[in-house]
């Protein structure tokens, strides 16, 4: 009897097996159970009987027997008792599928999900796109070749995953345009988004659809980025001017590197290396305020940020040096038709955008002197104001009266001469951009024409309609009649002198000079202290006079003198070097001087106006000559 019971059995599988196998051909648009041909009672028992003997021995089929019998039963699903053994295939399938390759365990996520079984469906479709992204499934790069012989590239997405993760939940999501100003403009929050969008799996930007908990993160964070961008829009709106100083801000930012000197040969560098301040962030270390068209890089306290009243006092400065920019442009950059000089290779677009003009300021004395220190071999001046033509800033410290508030006139007014001589630098012709090239020749024709020129201008007043600039200098003018009466109402320069001085040897030179032919007992060593200062507040006192003379209520010599600044300030007189004489020329010719005899004129006309005038006690900040040990003697 065995043998016949072995060979039903047989018979049976084969029956079953033929039977599944209809299903089997069948593709994904097979019909649905209700649509499949119906049993007859017994075939369904029969089917039925031989679906429950499959499960006894479902440790022995494959993955895809097990579908073909969970597809057959949901056939079947409406006849009473299928149902239930589809259920049983379905947690099969869902358990074979875990070991089967990635495009198994996908379809058969699929399937289950497809079929009402959510539940089952929900962790295989978690496992089934990792499974395709990380079997380099989820999308394919394909090659085009194009009708003229080139080839093309382009990513496509595998429609299985992307079916996948959309029933997942998995959202579209497309980065704000706005993004790109916010990362231009380093907003704040630009940084946090910026790393958590860069941090996103290119897959993912490939298919188009990210998981929900990325895109609220992704979404949280562009809020206080695009609230910030926003917020510099309203004030640049306002002022005309905050974007451009926010960039401005950036490029000395990226521009310092980290180490003492600048990427820029022989440049100074500002990084937290060069502050010595290790340890600490740039941002720890810089801030930044400005007025337009001027931008102020303010160094922090360590440890801190500046306090309100410094802040105020740079605020004043800042409005200062905005209205001397006002000056400027209708005093020179529109009557002599000045276009930007500076920043190398980048004038032409610093003109067009309207690039700010930089200041950096210190926070204490002993630092602005370690920074002049690292840039120059001359003493650090009295003066807490510097510009530097190869940094292109001006440099200068918060709080300069410190503890002496007599010098509250004599620090803006170096401030302000700084400002002029940037902005001239900026916008007169020929600037110099190395030291080598200021060893060659001189920026301007005469020392008179920068330094006499500047300190007269910085002489101001401030009224009700804000700053006025090229007022009486009253601290150059206490220099200059002090002097005159310490050398026994003799000059050490007279004009022609100060036309002919282009450099500071030259300026030492004509001190001896005009000390020895005037009979002046000075110690040689102490004139080398003075000459400097001594020329400057003469060379301040020679402006004024040229500007502001009169005879009979009328300007002598203002049209003359603003023709040769102007031909100054275009180029024309361009000195090749040194001993370049072309300025000196140019002025003789522009005054109508010929010989030895105007030249006494005009210089009695000086000296009879500048002494008659009343410098103002304005507080400290004369020369304050050291003593002669010649004429003590």
């Amino acid at each position: 009897m065995e043998k016949p019971v072995c060979l039903l059995v047989v018979a049976l599988l084969a029956a079953l097996l033929l039977t599944v196998s209809v299903g089997f051909a069948q593709d994904d648009n097979a019909p649905e159970a209700d649509e499949a041909k119906a049993l007859s009672a017994e075939e369904a028992e029969k089917l039925l009987a031989e679906h429950r003997n499959q499960l006894n021995n479902v440790d022995e089929l494959k993955l895809d027997e097990v579908t073909k019998l969970f597809r057959q039963a949901g056939e079947h699903k409406s006849v009473e008792g299928f149902a239930a053994i589809r259920d049983s295939w379905a947690k099969h399938l869902a358990g074979k599928a875990g070991d089967g390759s990635a495009d198994e365990l996908a379809d058969a996520a699929l399937l289950l999900d497809d079929e009402g079984y959510a539940d089952l469906a929900k962790p295989l479709l978690q496992r089934g796109w990792k499974a395709l992204k990380d079997a380099h499934k989820a999308t394919r790069e394909i090659t085009e070749t194009r009708q003229d012989g080139t080839t093309r590239k382009s990513i496509v997405v595998n429609k299985k995953f992307k079916d996948i993760v959309g029933r997942l939940g998995w959202e579209p999501y497309t980065r704000p345009t706005e993004m790109d100003e916010c990362d231009r403009l380093e907003v704040e929050g630009a940084a946090e988004y910026r790393n958590a969008y860069l941090a996103v799996d290119q897959t993912w930007h490939d298919v188009g659809l990210y998981p929900p908990e990325l895109v609220e993160q992704l979404t949280a964070l562009e809020k206080p980025a695009l609230e910030a961008l926003k917020l510099l829009r309203e004030q640049d709106a306002r002022d005309g001017f905050a974007i451009r100083a926010r960039q401005a801000w950036l490029r000395f930012k990226q521009s310092q590197g980290g180490g003492k000197v600048n990427r820029a040969k022989g440049r100074r560098s500002f990084s937290v290396k060069a502050m010595g301040r290790d340890g600490e962030n740039f941002t720890d270390v810089w801030t930044y305020r400005y007025c337009r068209p001027f931008v102020v890089y303010i160094e922090k306290p360590v440890g801190g940020e500046v306090e309100a009243a410094h802040l105020k006092q740079l605020d004043q400065n800042l409005k200062s040096l905005a209205e001397l920019n006002t000056w400027f442009d209708a005093q020179f950059i529109r009557p002599m038709e000045l276009t930007r000089q500076k920043p190398l290779h980048n004038e032409e677009l610093a003109e067009k955008e309207g690039w700010a003009l930089e200041v950096v300021c210190f926070k204490d004395l002993a630092t602005y002197h370690r920074y002049l220190e690292d840039t120059t071999s001359v003493p650090a001046p009295k003066a807490r104001n510097v510009y530097s033509p190869i940094e292109v800033r001006l440099v200068t410290l918060y709080d300069p009266a410190g503890s002496e508030p007599d010098r509250g006139w004599f620090d803006t007014s170096t401030m302000l001469r700084e400002a002029f001589l940037l902005l001239a630098d900026h916008y007169a012709a020929h600037p110099q951009f190395s030291v080598e090239d200021m060893l060659v020749r001189p920026r301007f024709s005469c020392l008179m024409l920068q330094y006499g020129l500047a300190d007269c201008v910085a002489g101001f007043e401030r009224g009700k309609h804000g700053t006025e600039f090229a007022r009486l200098n009253h601290i150059r003018l206490t220099d200059f009649q002090v002097t005159y009466e310490f050398f026994g109402k003799k000059t050490l320069f007279r004009l022609r002198d100060l036309m002919a001085i282009r450099n500071y040897g030259r300026c030492l030179q004509t001190a001896m000079e005009r000390a020895k032919a005037e009979n002046i007992k000075v110690n040689p060593m102490w004139l080398q202290q003075v000459a400097m200062p001594i020329h400057d507040a003469t060379a301040c006192q020679a402006v004024y006079f040229l500007e502001n003379f009169q005879r009979e209520g009328r300007y002598v010599y203002r049209e003359r003198w603003r023709g040769f600044l102007k031909d100054e300030f275009n180029g024309k007189h361009l000195l090749k070097s040194h001993d370049d004489d072309a300025g000196e020329k140019a002025f003789k010719e522009a005054f109508g001087i010929k010989g030895d005899a105007d030249w006494e004129a005009i210089e009695a006309e000086f000296l009879e106006f500048t002494l008659a005038l009343k410098p103002e006690d304005v507080g400290e900040g004369a020369t304050d000559l050291p003593k002669d040990p010649a004429r003590d003697d």
